[in-house]
């Protein structure tokens, strides 16, 4: 009896390994073929240059783009007259911008920061600078399509304009610590299907920014007052606005 109970007791730890054997191979070659798109179809997803996967097909590429954002751009900026500041003498101008941007869901919050440069009338020695600076928190908002985003942004915050004469130690300037407001939309690129690593996005974008309240300083040989928009009447409020066409190039990590 033990002889014959021992005897079944080793048959069958002898079978068992060979079925256990053959039921992986079995499993193994299932699970391989499931993982492998059906004859006809494209795979669900791909491989980046990174190494990271990622939807393909119809799937909206942009949608995917999320987290942490650096960008740094440059562009065209032209004034826009506001009562009496006309924008006289102005022409357009250039500015360079950089930021950083956190990105979840449809929606970003990024620091931006630009400081600009326009071109004065009747300045041939280069003896006039009217410049502009501004930093601000912008909320945007975007909307995907296939390897474009399409976005919307509003933000508010520190802005400066000031105009001065080296030749004369001259200068008159506007500053406002939250009173500086933008309006912007454009479009982002993403730039891996023309040849460059995955993360990077080229951004085409159109400002409008809007100079209100403020503190107006006018300054003779290095010396004069500056006064609060409490203190200003009439035209001395005005403060001309600018349009911008810009363009930035953007890294997500």
């Amino acid at each position: 009896m033990w002889v014959l109970i021992a005897g079944l007791g080793i048959s069958t730890s002898l079978a068992n390994p060979a079925q256990e054997a053959a039921h992986d191979g079995a499993t193994q070659t299932d699970s391989d073929a499931s993982s492998q798109p059906e004859k006809g179809t494209k795979p669900a997803v791909e491989a980046t240059s990174s190494g990271q996967k990622r939807p393909v097909g119809d799937v909206d590429v942009a949608a995917h783009r999320k987290g942490f954002q650096l960008y740094g751009g440059l562009g065209l900026k032209t004034c826009i007259p506001d009562g009496a500041a006309d924008c006289s003498n102005t022409y357009p101008g250039t500015f360079i911008s950089t930021g950083m941007e956190y990105r979840f869901w449809y929606l970003g919050i990024a620091l931006d920061f630009d400081l600009g440069r326009y071109l004065v009338a009747e300045d041939d020695d280069f003896d006039v600078s009217s410049l502009s600076m501004h930093l601000m928190p912008v909320l945007k908002a975007y909307y995907p399509l296939k390897s474009l985003d399409v976005f919307v942004g509003f933000g508010m915050g520190y802005g400066q304009q000031w105009v001065t004469e080296d030749s004369s130690r001259s200068e008159a300037s506007w500053t406002t610590f939250w009173r500086a407001m933008k309006v912007t939309a454009g479009v982002g690129l993403d730039l891996e299907p023309y040849g460059l690593p995955a993360g990077f996005t080229l951004d085409l974008n159109a400002d409008l920014l809007m100079h209100s309240g403020g503190t107006r300083c006018a300054k003779y040989g290095g010396a004069g007052p500056c006064l609060d928009e409490k203190d200003l009447k009439g035209g001395q409020n005005d403060v001309a606005d600018q349009i911008r066409l810009g363009s930035a190039l953007r890294y997500s990590f």
